[in-house]
């Protein structure tokens, strides 16, 4: 749960658009439209232990689109849209769909809108140096925290996630490249015998 929440939100926070014009840290976030990356995941419990580390590839597309393709230890893949994200294991042959109108953790929707402004009204941010800080007005967010460390590009290099329960995970991010991506890279199609959740 804790890994599908993760990635969730991250799906959310990378797949939004703005204009390139400024040199802040937020506005170079939100300058590029396409990239493609490498990752790395690293899980941390309450008391600060690594419980697992997972590898894999990431696509994303702005505004509406994203693949996070989990390749060890545990494959999995999710697919986002603007409609919502599927969520495949293929170890189970099982597919999940969470629309996004029915997320648990609203506060991440504003992180697919491509607006600035919503982006501020949902979430307080802060920028230093390469880095930006996130944090959800809602309350009752599941999220507690968000820091992402950028390149000069404005790429993500590191997305940091604090969740309301003592979890934290840090995913290093590498060979980032920008590209466009045609809309059927996103799409979900299931392979035989899927079981559809």
């Amino acid at each position: 749960m804790h890994l599908r929440l993760v990635t969730a939100t991250i799906l959310y926070l990378v797949v939004t658009s703005t204009s390139a014009a400024s040199e802040s840290v937020f506005d170079r976030w939100l300058s590029w439209d396409g990239l493609s990356a490498s990752f790395t995941q690293f899980e941390y419990d309450v008391n600060g232990a690594l419980i697992r580390t997972s590898e894999g590839d990431l696509i994303l597309q702005r505004p509406n689109y994203a693949l996070w393709e989990v390749r060890t230890p545990d494959p999995q893949t999710f697919y986002a849209t603007a409609k919502g994200v599927w969520h495949y294991d293929p170890w189970l042959e099982v597919a999940t769909f969470h629309s996004n109108e029915s997320s648990g953790d609203q506060a991440t929707l504003a992180l697919f809108s491509g607006n600035k402004s919503v982006l501020e009204q949902r979430y307080a941010v802060t920028e230093t140096d390469d880095q930006l800080s996130l944090a959800p007005r809602d309350s009752d967010s599941q999220i507690q925290a968000i820091r992402m460390t950028l390149t000069r590009e404005g790429y993500p290099r590191s997305i940091e996630i604090h969740t309301s329960l003592g979890h934290r995970s840090l995913i290093e991010i590498v060979n980032a490249k920008t590209g466009h991506f045609p809309e059927d890279v996103f799409t979900f199609n299931p392979p035989p015998g899927t079981e559809i959740q």
